[in-house]
């Protein structure tokens, strides 16, 4: 099943694991994983694709991962680089080569000056879901482009400032999804507060404007944009006293508004709770992350299948374009022996969900609906030297919707992987 290579470069890999030195400020890692979902396409229950392809599948990935870290005075440069080859058993179709690039600057200046500078490139497989009745088992390949930029400055011991600006871009490859790509800039501005180490407060202003170039198609074949904006007031806190707990609060007042799609229009309170639980101190093996929000329900990174520098297998995230989602969810994760950890995740949020669409006179309508999904993976990872990481896990999502915008759906999942890294 065409893992030859896959084996051979690992194999190459593990035989100069030890002949540099781990001090170094640069990594190389390389890793293969398998994994198999019995829904690949996240299908509504008892829908069938016939010859078009396989319902359930299996994937062979290779990856490799180089980044630097290098300080250079008062400056901090980063990068990552990514490259992944997914090679499917059953949907060839879907085989592809991805890639991921991050850079980034830290940068610091006299008079208590400082800031961060990011850009990031991503192209690899989207995982979209097939939404309602419609099937489209085609592969669909989307590029990434972001950049983003921060300056902070102390006004005293404990104020301080910051002004952020971002960009990003979101294209597809396959013709169904034209209509999702997007373009978005953003800008903030914050005030924090800090009286003392164990807690802060912030205010923050945030206004983003955005456009999805290709909402709807003319009678001419020109595309129509739909343009949106938003303004929200974020209110942020942070408590961690001793280590053992750590809460982090956010709630923001707003709104986005559609030119068009105005059925989508979102206002009122969204924001995100979480609570990061350490029983044993800091440098305690066992950590317990529990997680409410409620926001914007457009999420469209596209990130596909890869192994991380820490040697964990990520699966992709599934774009969704729902009018807004609530969530909760709970992650641990704990050191079972100096070389064993195990950790498990359990998931589940609420989508409310518009349809907007264009009569044959160019009027736009809308339907609503909702779903509720629930999702849980537990697994092991086992690392016998530093350089060595060995990984499985399994999970499961199921899916229940209230009408034809949505579709009840099953997904089970399983993998392994392993990865090599030089340092």
């Amino acid at each position: 099943m065409r893992t030859d290579r896959h084996c051979l470069a690992a194999f190459v890999m593990l035989l100069g694991t030890n002949a540099f030195a781990q001090t170094a400020p640069w990594y190389v890692a390389i890793a293969g994983s398998y994994a198999h979902e019995s829904n690949i396409y996240r299908l509504a229950d008892g829908v069938s694709l016939g010859d078009r392809g396989s319902r359930a599948d299996s994937v062979f990935i290779t990856s490799l991962e180089a980044g630097f870290d290098q300080s250079l005075g008062r400056q901090r440069l980063r990068g990552a680089l990514s490259l992944r080859d997914s090679r499917f058993e059953r949907n060839e179709s879907l085989d592809n080569r991805g890639h991921g690039l991050r850079l980034t600057w830290d940068w610091s200046t006299v008079e208590r000056w400082s800031g961060t500078v990011v850009a990031q490139l991503d192209r690899s497989l989207v995982r979209f879901d097939s939404g309602g009745a419609t099937v489209v088992p085609e592969r669909n390949i989307g590029t990434t482009r972001r950049l983003e930029a921060r300056a902070r400055v102390g006004l005293v011991t404990r104020w301080s400032a910051e002004l952020g600006v971002s960009h990003q871009q979101n294209d597809y490859s396959a013709a169904a999804y034209l209509s999702r790509e997007f373009r978005q800039s953003e800008a903030h501005a914050s005030l924090r507060y800090a009286p003392g180490t164990a807690i802060s407060w912030s205010l923050g202003l945030r206004a983003l404007e955005g456009e999805f170039p290709r909402f709807a198609q003319a009678s001419d074949g020109s595309f129509i944009a739909d343009r949106y904006h938003g303004r929200y007031a974020d209110l942020g806190a942070r408590y961690d006293a001793d280590g053992v707990h750590a809460v982090d609060a956010r709630i923001g007042l707003g709104s986005t508004r559609y030119d068009r799609a105005t059925a989508t229009d979102l206002s009122g309170v969204t924001g995100a709770l979480q609570w990061t639980w350490r029983p044993y101190g800091p440098r305690g093996k066992t950590r317990v992350d529990t997680r409410l929000w409620r926001d914007r329900g457009q999420d469209s990174s596209s990130l596909g299948y890869y192994i991380s520098r820490e040697g964990t297998l990520a699966a992709g995230r599934v774009a969704d374009y729902s009018r807004s989602t609530t969530g909760l969810s709970l992650a641990a994760s704990t050191e079972l022996t100096a070389k064993l950890s195990a950790h498990v995740m359990l998931a589940s949020d609420r989508r409310d969900l518009r349809d907007v669409r264009q009569d044959i006179f160019g009027q736009f309508g809308s339907r609503s609906g909702s779903d509720r999904s629930r999702q849980w993976s537990v697994g092991l990872r086992w690392q016998p030297t530093r350089s060595i990481a060995l990984g499985c896990s399994i999970g499961q999502e199921r899916r229940t919707a209230s009408n034809e915008l949505s579709t009840n759906l099953g997904n089970d999942h399983r993998n392994c992987f392993a990865q090599f890294s030089l340092y």
